[in-house]
């Protein structure tokens, strides 16, 4: 068996990339492949953290290179043997060409807007059907729990399609608190204790607030200010559209998490 520093992907990635070939053959869909293959590495990386094998990436970090000409500079960061397969997984095991263009042209804003409504549909299937008394229910070996993730995503969320595109507004005091943020940002540790955490219900109430501010800013975004640049991190491309793309495929990262969890939390599974 393969050192555990070598990384996650070396130590299932016999049965991982058998999953995405077999998946990716029962897809037609541009949109839709890199979604479903998002889902399903995930759960292979939570399985990974059950068997207690070392990692390199919690979910909680954002891709810092872009597929496909960036794929060697991807491999030049902490979690490079993750970054690189999955830049190689988005560019060959998918065929996305048309989604590709998008980035290219203004159809880029309508596709991110659908794919980012898509994702969204396919997160609340799964927690709709998790009561909210398992929220704070860490699984034996698990890294995380369902609280953390939905709060992740609404930080998230807002920092892709609000934020980075244009800076702090006086509407986002209404949105989500500082400490609400900062709870839930990139690299924090996820605390299954319900006394030190936002109730699920202000959670949920987050979740979908940066979700409908951000459907109702996203349409007016001008085409010369999705071209900008952005500074580090980011993924797909250095520009606020890429921001916009990004979003949805890091919430279907986090779905996929958040159907491992489900599972061990003993319900049975949606599809």
């Amino acid at each position: 068996e393969r050192s555990q520093q070598v990384g996650h992907l070396n130590q299932v990635e016999v049965s991982l990339w058998g999953c995405l070939e077999a998946k990716c053959q029962m897809l037609n869909s541009a949109v839709l492949k890199p979604f479903r293959v998002a889902v399903w590495i995930c759960r292979c990386v939570v399985i990974q953290r059950q068997r207690g094998l070392s990692v390199l990436h919690s979910g909680n970090r954002e891709l810092s290179g872009s597929f496909p000409s960036r794929c060697r500079q991807a491999c030049n960061t902490a979690d490079s043997r993750y970054d690189f397969a999955v830049v190689r997984m988005f560019s060959d095991r998918c065929s996305i060409r048309g989604w590709k263009m998008g980035l290219e042209t203004s159809s880029g804003l309508r596709l991110a807007i659908e794919q980012i409504r898509f994702a969204r549909e396919y997160t609340r299937s799964l927690l709709d059907t998790i009561p909210e008394q398992l929220w704070f229910e860490q699984p034996a070996g698990a890294p995380s729990c369902v609280a953390w993730q939905v709060g992740h995503l609404a930080m998230a969320q807002y920092g892709l399609c609000l934020f980075r595109i244009r800076g702090r507004a006086e509407a986002d005091l209404t949105l989500m608190s500082s400490a609400f943020r900062k709870k839930f940002s990139r690299g924090t540790t996820p605390d299954p204790d319900p006394a030190t955490n936002p109730a699920v219900s202000e959670i949920r109430e987050v979740f979908q607030r940066v979700y409908q501010q951000s459907l109702a800013e996203m349409p007016d975004y001008s085409e010369a200010v999705l071209q900008e640049p952005v500074d580090p991190p980011w993924a797909v491309q250095a520009t606020k559209l890429g921001c916009l793309l990004f979003c949805s495929h890091h919430e279907m990262i986090h779905a996929g998490q958040l159907g491992l969890l489900r599972r061990l939390l003993g319900l049975a599974p949606v599809r």
